[in-house]
């Protein structure tokens, strides 16, 4: 996909689920969102806000009620969605625990390219092998290469996690919370990584949910911030991750400070 190609394309998509009453309950409202390729996004928001929401639309698992939304230039609703989930690589620590703790990380790797959680062994050919330990070594995990999964630490397991992801060459790569629980040198060593990843990868689109701005990697270009079912702000990443739109977004104040690409914030007591 040439870079700076629409990736992902939602056009006043409504979501709503039914409520433990029947009733409706709004979790997007009239979201207007594009990606392109090569571009790196982070999602912010309170919980609740419908970060999740937007990602399960953006990430071709969910249908809006209202608008449209394509991904990779397929509108959902025309398209075979099983198709389309091939072509996005989707990060979930959560999907650790249903990997098994016993196969060395390269075996974890593997299993992403045929979309199983347990190795299908006679599918899997040398350059699949080859294409996982280069893709660990990508992520800086190839020392872990022959280590048990259950054995690593959560932050190599969650590299594992991003080099299993892009085993099947995907076009957009969705990261849900992947430095949530990491403690300070593993947080790093994934943003780190993400940075490597931008720079090999120039045309890959990555989108990243985080709940904390010290999680976003320098690498980013862009940033989406949600609040109330609403995209209350979208756009370069310098330009949204501010102290007004933050303190906009989370009803409280909050200040932002930037530092060669990376962002820490504060609230007032």
């Amino acid at each position: 996909m040439r870079d700076g190609a629409t990736v992902i394309e939602l056009r006043g998509i409504t979501v709503d689920v039914l409520g433990p009453s029947g009733a409706k309950v709004r979790l997007l409202e009239r979201a207007d969102w594009r990606v392109g390729a090569g571009e790196t996004w982070v999602v912010l928001g309170p919980n609740g806000a419908g970060k999740s929401t937007l990602l399960s639309v953006a990430g071709a698992r969910r249908f809006p009620a209202e608008g449209t939304a394509s991904v990779l230039g397929h509108r959902l609703g025309t398209t075979d969605l099983r198709e389309l989930r091939r072509a996005v690589g989707h990060v979930d620590l959560r999907l650790a625990d249903e990997l098994g703790g016993h196969l060395p990380a390269r075996a974890v790797v593997v299993t992403g390219r045929t979309a199983s959680t347990v190795p299908l062994w006679s599918r899997y050919v040398e350059s699949d092998w080859k294409r996982g330990d280069d893709l660990l070594r990508l992520v800086g995990a190839g020392k872990a290469a022959e280590q048990r999964f259950g054995t690593l630490s959560q932050g190599e397991r969650a590299r594992v996690l991003i080099a299993r992801a892009l085993m099947p060459g995907p076009e957009l790569l969705i990261l849900d919370e992947p430095a949530a629980g990491l403690d300070l040198v593993g947080r790093e060593q994934l943003l780190h990584a993400l940075d490597d990843l931008r720079t090999q990868q120039p045309d890959l689109a990555i989108v990243l949910v985080t709940h904390h701005v010290e999680e976003i990697p320098a690498s980013a270009s862009h940033a989406v911030v949600v609040s109330g079912g609403r995209i209350v702000a979208a756009g370069q990443v310098a330009d949204v991750v501010t102290s007004e739109v933050l303190t906009g977004a989370y009803g409280t104040t909050v200040t932002v400070r930037e530092e060669e690409g990376r962002f820490s914030a504060r609230v007032r007591r």
